[in-house]
């Protein structure tokens, strides 16, 4: 599963490549190739950990979290009726916005981040 998670993101890294080359005005950043990509690694390589929760834990584990990581992008986390924001440091930089933390400058036609 790792070495195709690394085939995957590098073809999201040649689809980047191509359209900042060719169409700088689309550019695609971290898209929706490289989020599988590095999907496919982390989970191949916490794979042993991950088989020892159990799956309904796991799954109400994974929904809490995407409640609480869904506004990350917008610089907070939701907990229930409560915001807590995030400070601005942390939405530094292009590489930030992998996680789901991009700076205010940032565009990209297609981006999805690890987080949420």
């Amino acid at each position: 599963m790792v070495l195709f998670g690394i085939t995957i993101l590098a073809a999201g890294g040649a689809v980047t490549l191509t359209m900042l080359v060719f169409v700088p005005s689309e550019k695609i950043i971290f898209g929706v190739l490289t989020l599988i990509g590095i999907s496919m690694i982390l989970t191949g390589a916490l794979r042993r950990m991950l088989e020892k929760i159990p799956y309904r834990i796991g799954a109400v584990i994974c929904f809490l979290l995407f409640l609480i990581l869904r506004p990350i992008n917008g610089g907070y986390l939701n907990f229930g009726t409560g915001r807590l924001m995030l400070p601005q440091e942390l939405y530094c930089n292009g590489f930030s916005a992998l996680l789901g933390l991009p700076n205010p400058g940032f565009f990209s036609t297609d981006y999805f981040s690890v987080l949420p």
